[in-house]
């Protein structure tokens, strides 16, 4: 299932010493959910009335940041009735912002276009009103993460944004490995989000940053379709 070998290996082992001290003696199986349960966290978005909330969301080009961010926004603003507002920072990709304000239109809230942090900065103060404020951000390779310096800085700076690392269970594990490492490095991560579920047949990777970072998972999108493709996982369902 690609994860790797150490965090198998303990998992296991932990297991086993379960199932040694337990006298109903079940399924080693039973026990491994039960270890690997409490070896990751999970915390989505707080979604509770009256609580603001502003999450920020980066990651490498071609994740899925911007549908993500589209079915989250169709999940606070129309089931749930919250304030919404979209923001965008990605004025370099070629039709980003049309895209997102497509899906701002069909939701019913409003998208603002920003070009550099000190009109984000102006923005997030003049929509005081909002409860759930979404940010997309332009993808960069992690090896080109220094073209995001100042907005880096600025996030990092405010503990009141959540920092999400949106990151594509298609990519090579070690692959996650780096680019996990360099956002970290940049932004300081909150949290991370994984894309593509249904584009590949393991999600041990997962499992292998959330051990090994010890961030809580967000969400996990299992496809492209609007709002539903999103899950909102637990540490018994992750587990699973």
């Amino acid at each position: 299932n690609d994860m790797d070998e150490s965090i198998a290996r303990r998992i296991l082992m932990e297991a086993c010493m379960l199932s040694e001290k337990d006298n109903k003696r079940k399924r080693l199986d039973f026990y491994a959910r039960n270890v690997f349960r409490e070896s990751v966290k999970v915390a989505a978005m707080d979604e509770r009335s009256g609580k603001r909330v502003v999450s920020i969301f980066v990651g490498p080009t071609g994740v899925g940041k911007t549908t993500t961010i589209a079915k989250l926004a169709s999940r606070f603003a129309l089931e749930l009735g919250r304030k919404t507002l979209l923001i965008t920072l990605d004025t370099y990709r070629i039709g980003a912002a049309e895209q997102l304000r497509i899906y701002a239109d069909l939701i019913g809230i409003p998208l603002l276009v920003v070009q550099n942090t000190a009109e984000l900065d102006r923005k997030l103060q003049e929509h005081a009103e909002a409860e759930m404020i979404l940010i997309d951000t332009v993808g960069r390779a992690h090896s080109r993460l220094h073209q995001l310096q100042e907005l880096a800085e600025y996030v990092r700076e405010k503990e009141w944004i959540e920092k999400h690392l949106v990151l594509s269970l298609a990519t090579k594990p070690l692959d996650l490995r780096e680019i996990t490492d360099a956002y970290e490095l940049f932004f300081g991560i909150d949290k991370l989000l994984f894309t593509k579920l249904d584009e590949t047949l393991t999600s041990g990777a997962a499992a292998n940053e959330l051990v090994r970072t010890q961030k809580p998972l967000s969400y996990m999108t299992n496809g492209q379709n609007v709002p539903q493709d999103i899950q909102i996982p637990t540490p018994a369902s992750f587990a699973e």
